[in-house]
């Protein structure tokens, strides 16, 4: 008499042999972390999925999407550090307030919420951070990188008016005492320079904020020039601080600038001041 599909189960199933296999394969400790090849996201799978050729994609809807030819929306990446083993990983933007934006796989999700008070966790943790922290800090290339893209934001942030008078209020920014003696000059003068260096006037110019502004309607602007703050060694590469970096982003947008320098205020009357300032500016029309 044949044997039916449940009675050969039943038989397999008390065999220990095929209980502890068959126990083995429902532990999650088999499972493989992927990155789905149409959206990017972690997910894990099992070996047999993979030895068959699947488990490329997290969901059906990235593989019919994948299928399809659906070009994904641009998505925004940022780097985080996983709070459970302290490596460096990539994730979108969107998904910073949600689960995924703390641990770099779902294996460490779940380590992180078996016990996450445990002292022994806490330290353990700490420690893979600062070691990881130590060794990103020590790579050139990283250092350069995150410089770079910090001069980036950080540029994009100063185009911003409102950030700009935000800041500047912040600062407490105050004309210098050169800065006083050409704002006295001026005044008695040249009264359509104004002074712009604390942002009064909230005149911007290429992310830059100028020193002295004609607020009679002409594109004219005077920076002055701290010898020290200004000099190589201050200022390094960075060529948007340096005189030829003003002038010619000034340039660029229409404007006219004259840089006085620290050294040629001081050996300078205030007529001769104004007399260069009015024979610069006459020159340029």
């Amino acid at each position: 008499m044949k044997q039916t599909n449940s009675a050969k189960m039943k038989l397999k199933w008390q065999e220990p042999e095929y209980r502890a296999k068959m126990a083995q394969r429902r532990t999650r400790r088999n499972r493989i972390d992927r990155i789905c090849q149409y959206c990017g996201r972690h997910f894990s799978t099992i070996p047999s999925r993979l030895n068959a050729g699947e488990g490329k994609f997290c969901s059906p809807t990235c593989h019919y999407n994948s299928l399809r030819g659906r070009v994904l929306p641009t998505t925004v990446y940022v780097e985080k550090i996983c709070q459970q083993c302290g490596l460096l990983f990539r994730l979108p933007a969107r998904l910073l307030k949600t689960q995924a934006g703390k641990y770099c796989s779902r294996l460490c999700g779940n380590r992180a919420k078996a016990n996450p008070a445990d002292p022994k966790v806490k330290e353990r943790k700490a420690k893979l951070v600062s070691i990881t922290s130590k060794k990103r800090w020590e790579d050139p290339e990283y250092v350069a990188r995150l410089s770079r893209t910090q001069k980036v934001a950080q540029r994009k942030k100063w185009q911003d008016p409102e950030f700009v008078a935000k800041m500047t209020a912040a600062f407490n920014k105050k004309p210098t005492k050169p800065e006083q003696r050409l704002m006295d000059i001026f005044s008695k003068n040249l009264p359509q320079f104004e002074y712009n260096g604390d942002f009064r006037l909230e005149v911007m110019v290429g992310g830059l904020i100028p020193d002295f502004v004609n607020v009679n309607g002409k594109k004219e602007i005077i920076e002055f020039f701290g010898d020290y703050y200004h000099s190589p060694e201050v200022i390094g590469d960075d060529w948007r601080r340096s005189e030829l970096g003003k002038v010619m982003i000034y340039n660029s947008l229409g404007w006219n600038c004259l840089v006085i320098w620290g050294h040629e205020l001081n050996e300078s009357t205030d007529s001769e001041i104004v007399h260069r300032a009015t024979a610069f500016f006459r020159s340029k029309r």
